[in-house]
């Protein structure tokens, strides 16, 4: 689509081998004054951003990695909407693997040897901007899976402007561990260190940005912002 924005391919990371795809949501409003919403589920593959799948649901359709077909050598690459554990478990069920934003405390994780995994413990040991990593697992679907955390403290300004954010978002009433875990990038995936180290999974979920500016030229040039419509059931038809 042509679209540019000051990211690259992670260096020593091979492009060729894997489905590397990147999914997201994005709203659009049934033109006219029914003010009814539906929301489009979006997949786009990376480098070239061309896409291969997209469902359309109503507004309250969730973000869910369930959603998505996955075949084995699948990447999905997604933010904190889709970091959950019955969405892990299916991309890895299916073969896939999965680079998302961790959750914190909505996804919990173990240790290799099935004991709490001591999240801000581990991320307050994370010197100036050097990466850190750790092998931990999850439960979801049944079994165990084995996953690797990858993180990196904030510049100061980047930390100060995202507790803003919070703020703004949540209210006083926000918890101070949610505040301090603001202060990282922590990233979760089911990459092994040996495919993709902490540097090149977590400049690679950077990319995952490049769906931000698909959805953004698709609601300006073609009016995706706006779903006509005759009947519920055409607007809400998957397609792959």
């Amino acid at each position: 689509m042509g679209l540019s924005r000051p990211w690259e391919w992670p260096a020593g990371l091979a492009v060729n081998g894997r489905r590397w795809r990147i999914v997201d949501a994005t709203t659009a409003q049934e033109p006219g004054p029914t003010g009814i919403d539906w929301r489009v589920h979006y997949v786009v593959q990376l480098p070239a951003l061309t896409c291969d799948f997209v469902a359309v649901t109503g507004v309250r359709g969730g973000e869910t990695l369930c959603r998505l077909p996955v075949q084995a050598g699948d990447v999905i690459l997604g933010d904190r909407g889709y970091s959950h554990r019955a969405g892990g478990a299916w991309v890895l069920a299916h073969g896939g693997d999965v680079v998302v934003r961790h959750q914190g405390a909505n996804f919990p994780l173990q240790d290799r040897a099935g004991g709490e995994f001591a999240l801000l413990t581990s991320l307050r040991r994370l010197h100036a901007h050097q990466p850190g990593t750790w092998p931990v697992r999850f439960h979801g679907e049944g079994r165990d899976w084995e996953v690797w955390l990858h993180a990196v403290r904030k510049s100061a300004a980047a930390a100060q402007h995202a507790k803003e954010e919070l703020r703004k978002e949540r209210g006083p009433g926000i918890q101070p561990q949610t505040l301090e875990l603001a202060e990282y990038v922590v990233v979760l995936t089911s990459l092994s260190p040996g495919a993709a180290t902490a540097t090149q999974v977590l400049a690679l979920y950077r990319g995952r940005w490049q769906i931000e500016l698909v959805f953004k030229r698709l609601k300006s040039l073609l009016g995706v912002g706006e779903l006509a419509k005759y009947a519920p059931d055409s607007a809400c038809k998957p397609n792959s």
